[in-house]
Order: structure tokens, then C-alpha cells, then sequence
């Protein structure tokens, strides 16, 4: 039954890959009777037809300009909110807790929802931490794409920041499960 179950999830795995990877693949059955994949053809193997993943459309980033912040004055409602600023609700738009994320260039684009909007005009400014470090911003947008992203195990948290650097309002923490596919090499 391991066998089994091992044979069907590296073929999942292997069409996902050769959907990405766009090579011809090549499937055997040793003595013992299991299936075996690889990206290089052995005696007696035929290339195997994999129909390609379709690409999924991110958008563009979205960027808050200084205009998204007309009408606000510096200092407004500021006996109301934490270190002079606006009241905040951050949220993830496109990761949740405990998910797993699939990338294996080791990117991990991240978009997070905020409202109201960014007040640039007091210096405010989003950041997006992993792993306890900052990893994206300061900046003004809503959309990061955190780069060089090793597989395993990783906390995320979005935060709004002052200008002094200061916490004004944040996601809570998820975690997440960075995968990257792998291909069983036959050797």
C-alpha cells in the first residue's frame, strides 16, 4: 500500500513539476513492480505527455500615493490612537495560518489588506517580518515578494510603522509551510 500511495504522489508531484519546468519525462516499472519517474530516459522508457499547470495572474502591486492620504490632517484623532497615529485593521489577503505555499523559485509574494488607508502624510508605512526579522519595507504598498525563501517552516507578520519605527498596529503571526518540489533522481 506504501508503494502505492509513494507512486501516486510522486506522480502528483512530477506533473506539477514538468507542468513548471516544461522538460519531457520518462516512466518505468522496475522488477518488483514499482513506478518509477524520471527527467531522463533509461532503456525501454517512453517520454510521458504531462499537460502543463496554468499560470496564475498576482496582479499588479498596489501603491498608495501621498493623494490617498488627502483630507488628513497630521495629529487628527490622535488622543484616540496608539503613539499619534490611525486606528488599523491588517490582515493577511492571501495567506492563512498553518497554510502550505508551493513555490519553487523561493518566492513568497505576500498581499495584505488594510484599512483605512496608509497615512503617509504621518509617516506611516507598512513592513513584513519572517522569522521575527523584517524581511519587506518600510514602504507604502500593500504587496511584497519576500525573495530567497528556503523550504520548512516560517512565521509571518505584517506591521504598520511610524516613522520612528514604532509597532502602530499588526496581523497576528501565522505560520506557514514553505514547500518546493523535488524529483526523485533514479540513481
Amino acid at each position: 500500500m506504501k508503494a502505492i500511495m509513494r507512486s501516486i504522489a510522486l506522480l502528483v508531484l512530477l506533473a506539477v513539476w514538468a507542468g513548471v519546468c516544461a522538460t519531457e519525462v520518462y516512466r518505468w516499472t522496475d522488477g518488483d513492480g514499482t513506478v518509477h519517474y524520471s527527467d531522463r530516459p533509461l532503456p525501454d522508457t517512453e517520454p510521458e505527455v504531462v499537460d502543463p499547470l496554468p499560470l496564475v495572474d498576482l496582479g499588479a502591486p498596489v501603491v498608495l500615493s501621498d493623494d490617498a492620504a488627502a483630507g488628513r490632517k497630521a495629529g487628527e484623532n490622535e488622543e484616540h490612537t496608539p503613539l499619534g497615529g490611525t486606528d488599523y485593521d491588517l490582515a493577511f489577503a492571501n495567506l492563512e495560518d498553518q497554510a502550505t505555499v508551493w513555490n519553487d523559485a523561493r518566492r513568497l509574494p505576500v498581499e495584505m489588506r488594510l484599512q483605512p488607508p496608509l497615512a503617509v502624510d504621518l509617516g506611516h508605512r507598512l513592513r513584513l517580518t519572517m522569522d521575527g526579522e523584517v524581511r519587506a519595507g518600510p514602504d507604502t504598498h500593500t504587496y511584497f515578494v519576500l525573495e530567497g525563501v528556503d523550504r520548512g517552516t516560517h512565521t509571518l507578520q505584517g506591521q504598520v510603522v511610524n516613522a520612528a519605527g514604532e509597532v502602530l498596529a499588526s496581523t497576528p503571526r501565522i505560520t506557514i509551510f514553505h514547500k518546493q518540489h523535488s524529483i526523485p533522481t533514479g540513481d
